[in-house]
């Protein structure tokens, strides 16, 4: 299929700055073509791709904000802003597409697990069945440079 992948593991460490390092990055973005709409608090942004010369949407309304009761998270986190942050820390390094594709499968797999609350393989092998094997390998190299 030829797709790109994000690298498996992100060295990217999210802090304190991260929101304000993607503020600047996105003010940039915004700035490069006139068309472009991505402020930090939108819950849509609209970026041109110069490989693809179309427009690439996001659409982050269907994100909770928090998803604090799941194995996934510990503790309360923004996780709209933890993706947002994840996103513009990949841009410079992929496509805009691959960076959506990603996007749209970590969203996917968030509402599969979202009321998981322990590690059962037995539901996680269930929920794995529902995809192909190049699925299978886009969600893993996902959920691994998402660094969970």
């Amino acid at each position: 299929m030829g797709a790109e992948y994000l690298n498996v593991f992100s060295n990217k460490i999210y802090d304190d700055y991260s929101v304000d390092e993607a503020k600047v990055k996105l003010a940039k973005i915004e700035d490069e073509f006139e068309k472009n709409s991505c402020k930090f608090d939108d819950v849509k942004w609209s970026i041109f791709s110069l490989k693809i010369n179309k427009m690439v949407n996001f659409n982050f309304s269907s994100l909770k904000s928090t998803y604090s009761n799941s194995i996934i998270f510990n503790t309360e986190v923004n996780i709209v802003d933890l993706i947002k942050c994840w996103m513009i820390s990949n841009y410079d390094f992929y496509s805009l597409t691959t960076i959506r594709d990603s996007y749209n499968i970590l969203v996917i797999f968030l509402d599969k697990f979202e009321y998981v609350e322990t590690i059962n393989h037995q539901i996680i092998d269930e929920v794995l069945t529902t995809f192909s094997n190049s699925q299978i390998q886009r969600i893993t190299n996902t959920i691994l440079n998402f660094s969970f």
